[in-house]
């Protein structure tokens, strides 16, 4: 959940590093992949690297780098090559792609950072300092090496600097477009009690206003999620557990005041019945009366102030455009996030963001892209 970052290893001592720097920046809410040249991996196992970013390390250009171009070009936030050998930054500085490492630098069209790791006179070479040069010149940010012990028992600059202050030059060089501002976010789909045992629902995981939730997150935002979902939260959110459609407009309600911008992503049910306060007997003749439950979008737009933001969501299968412009007026909403019921369950989406006088069409984005599409309209 939030932003994913490529971590490129390469064939440096300070590669035995590299599962710490990756459990520190899972642990921060980053969702990693992992990278490595074959020469890494004489300082680090693939299975460990695995293990502590919980996906699958990319390794064979050729075997993989479908994988790696997907990360590349679609979904990926952050590169960062750490280690960085010598002999990568130079691959890097002259357009050299032999590895999956390399091949992925050239390809990423995003923010990247390298942390040269290397020894003294290697460092210095005008050479490598050449190579740095150029990389600067196109846009990298060197994340400058730190003096210690080297590896070959002298001691002096070259060596990667300690993982967390990789973690924190990142986060303080990476773009935070929502610094400041308060986002709230509904998820999940309500449930509405019949008995002590039994409920009315849908099919909505959550999973979309919780990708939605820690992506704001890692873009400055404060960020408050009033979910009804079971799925975990990033660390750093504020987050208000409900179940049925009441307790989402109670807690929507009392906290939309504070908040910049609404993103009203949780499925909310349409409908609700009366609740019977002991399990019905399973042999009992039922019959159950649903009424309509508040439009709670509508009812928070009628206080809504002219400099918040307010995005709703609309689900249908009729004409999605037309379906979703006409919502945008009733619930007088700055953006309409139109999709089909073909989303539910689905790990890639199609869907629409319409405003008063334009949308525009998505096809086959995954949940953390629908969710950086929707961000950007904050």
């Amino acid at each position: 959940m939030g932003n994913r970052l490529i971590v490129g290893i390469t064939g440096g001592i300070a590669a035995y590093k590299t599962p710490n720097l990756i459990r520190l920046f899972v642990k921060a809410g980053w969702d990693v992949q992992a990278l490595v040249t074959q020469e890494a991996l004489h300082f680090v196992t693939k299975e460990t690297l695995e293990v502590v970013s919980g996906n699958k390390v990319l390794q064979d250009l050729h075997e993989n780098w479908e994988d790696a171009a997907h990360l590349a070009n679609r979904t990926a936030d952050a590169l960062l090559i750490a280690p960085c050998t010598a002999n990568t930054l130079s691959k890097c500085a002259e357009g050299r792609a032999d590895n999956v490492v390399s091949a992925t630098y050239l390809a990423y069209q995003g923010p990247v950072f390298i942390a040269p790791s290397m020894h003294s006179e290697m460092l210095h070479h005008p050479s490598t300092q050449r190579n740095i040069a150029q990389l600067k010149q196109d846009g990298v940010q060197i994340i400058e090496p730190g003096t210690g012990d080297l590896a070959c028992g002298d001691t002096g600059e070259g060596r990667l600097p300690d993982e967390q202050n990789i973690v924190d030059e990142l986060h303080k060089r990476f773009p935070k477009p929502l610094l400041g501002k308060r986002v709230l976010i509904s998820a999940g789909g309500t449930r509405e009690r019949i008995d002590l045992v039994r409920h009315i629902g849908n099919a909505s995981t959550g999973a979309l206003g919780h990708e939605i939730a820690a992506k704001a997150l890692s873009l400055g935002a404060t960020v408050t999620l009033v979910t009804a979902s079971s799925l975990e939260s990033a660390k750093g959110i504020t987050r208000i557990q409900v179940e049925s459609s009441s307790d989402m407009q109670a807690a929507l309600t009392e906290h939309i005041e504070a908040h910049d911008s609404l993103i009203m992503a949780a499925a909310v049910s349409d409908f609700t019945i009366p609740f019977e306060n002991r399990k019905i007997a399973r042999d009992s003749e039922l019959t159950l009366h649903l009424t309509p439950t508040p439009d709670i979008l509508k009812t928070l737009a009628l206080k809504k102030r002219a400099e918040q933001i307010f995005i709703g969501f609309c689900l249908t299968d009729e004409n999605p455009v037309e379906t979703g412009k006409a919502k945008l007026l009733a619930k007088k909403c700055d953006i309409m996030i139109s999709n089909t019921s073909a989303a539910i369950g689905n790990t890639t989406r199609q869907f629409w963001i319409i405003k008063s006088d334009s949308y525009r069409e998505f096809k086959n984005k995954t949940v953390p892209e629908m969710a950086k599409e929707i961000l950007k309209q904050l």
